[in-house]
Order: structure tokens, then sequence, then C-alpha cells
């Protein structure tokens, strides 16, 4: 048995509310955060209860994700949000088992960690894993934030065929950009807002660079994203700005990583889709 499967062996559950009426409530939003015991994600769980990340009306519940060895953090987590009363969050769950974290969810938050390429790609394998079993996969909204995301968001997709493109979101913070102090505020900000613009269709940005598919673009495989400036036209919905131009040092190195990534996992090229949409800070 891997480490992985061992970690997922026990469910804990903790909220001041009995867990089953998140089953029982009549369909407000159910968001997941994976990876929520890292160090450093309070104050985006704290402002993602408060409506700052998604919208400021629309009631939800939340679930807590991670490994079995850090469910205290998780209770903790989840005490203080609990704690806060946050007038949109209706209740919090911890979950250490990725299936019933997602299954139920309609929104989930992928937090990366820092670490090497290996462990990225170990990690983003097992959530692949667990999204191309869970029922209505290409109806959930995946939103994967930390640095390299972009990179990680179109390798999901790639091992994950049942996402749906279109409903898939990265956010890339700078190196160290999630280190306590003015650096994690401001990464928290930004994706606050790089989000909350893309889920409610409302450009608060002047100028916003996404991922978008590079089809229409001649010599270029269809596998491949590039972030390219773009106009919000609706929830989820972009349009290219032609009227700005890309980062094209950005563009290739999006594309050197992405082929990294892939040569590591040794997928034949024959296998690669078009994959995700991604936002650039």
């Amino acid at each position: 048995m891997s480490q992985t499967e061992r970690s997922e062996e026990n469910t804990v559950c903790f909220n001041k509310r009995n867990c089953a009426e998140m089953e029982t409530e009549s369909h407000p939003l159910k968001v997941c955060v994976c990876g929520a015991a890292q160090e450093n994600t309070t104050l985006l769980l704290h402002s993602l209860a408060a409506g700052d990340v998604l919208q400021n009306t629309q009631s939800f519940w939340l679930v807590l994700h991670d490994t079995a060895g850090r469910a205290t953090d998780l209770e903790e987590q989840a005490t203080s949000l609990d704690d806060a009363c946050y007038p949109l969050l209706m209740g919090v769950r911890t979950e250490c088992c990725l299936m019933d974290s997602l299954e139920s969810c309609d929104v989930i938050v992928v937090l990366l960690q820092t670490a090497g390429l290996g462990d990225t790609l170990e990690l983003l394998a097992h959530y692949a894993a667990a999204f191309n079993k869970v029922p209505w996969a290409k109806q959930k909204a995946v939103v994967i934030a930390g640095e390299q995301a972009t990179t990680a968001a179109g390798v999901l997709c790639v091992l994950a065929p049942e996402l749906s493109r279109h409903l898939v979101f990265a956010v890339d913070l700078p190196e160290n950009s999630t280190q306590p102090g003015c650096g994690s505020y401001h990464a928290v900000r930004k994706v606050s807002e790089c989000v909350r613009s893309w889920w409610t269709g409302l450009q608060e940005a002047d100028a916003m660079t996404v991922g978008a598919s590079v089809q229409s673009l001649s010599r270029m495989p269809s596998w491949y994203f590039l972030p390219l400036p773009v106009r919000l036209t609706g929830p989820q919905l972009l349009q290219i700005n032609s009227s700005v131009s890309p980062d094209w040092e950005n563009v290739k190195q999006l594309m050197a990583d992405f082929n990294t990534a892939i040569c590591h996992l040794r997928i034949p090229e024959s296998e690669l889709v078009t994959s995700l949409l991604s936002c650039k800070l």
C-alpha cells in the first residue's frame, strides 16, 4: 500500500453543525479546498469563507481536505472558520478521503505545495485518478493556485480527461509569495480578485491575462495553452483581447515547463489534449 493510500484510510469529520446537513440542504454551493492544512493557508481560507474569492451573495458549505496525518490541523482550521461566524458560510466539514471530498462538491480549490517536480506530478496523478472516478466531473469547476499552477493545471487536465477544460482555472503565484508576511497577503488578494472575476464574469482589473487554447494558431500543437490577454464576457467565459500584446517570454517558458512535465510522465503525444484556462499574475 502506497503512502498516499495509507493516508486516506481514515476520514476525520469536524463541524459544529451536523455534517449530515450538508446532504439535505437545498443546494447551496459546496466548495472543497485540497491542501487546506498546509502552512499559510489560514488567510486564504478566511478570505474564501468571507465571500471574497467567489462571490459575496452565495451561501456555501466548505470541505477542508488534506492527508490523515494533518487531521488535527484540519480540525483547527475548521474551528477557526466556524468561530468567525461568517454569514455566508453554512458549515465546515473536514475530510481525509479525496474521493469523498470531491464527489459532493461543485468547486474544488487545489492549493499546491512548494515541492520538487516529481512530488508535484505524483500529487497531480493522485488527484487525476480521483477526478476520473468522480461522477459528473465535467460539471465541476477546478481552481489551482500556487507556484507553477499553469503547468500543474495543464498536466492535471491531460491526466484527467473527465474534467472540462473551460472549467479549470489556474492562478500562478510568484516564487515565495506564499511565505509569511506581506507576500502572503499579496498572494491571497491576487487569488481572490482573479478567481472572483472569472467566477462572476465581472472583470475588476483593466488588464487580465489568462491561458487559452491555441488550436487556432498555426504551427502550434493543439495541446498547448498560452497566457493571453482576455476580456471576460460572462461567468467563466473569455474572449481574447487582441489589442494587448502577450508576454512572449512567459509563453515560451510555460511551454518549456509543460514539455518537461509531460516528458517526466512519459505521456505519448497522441494522448495529449488542449487542457485548461489559467491565470498568470
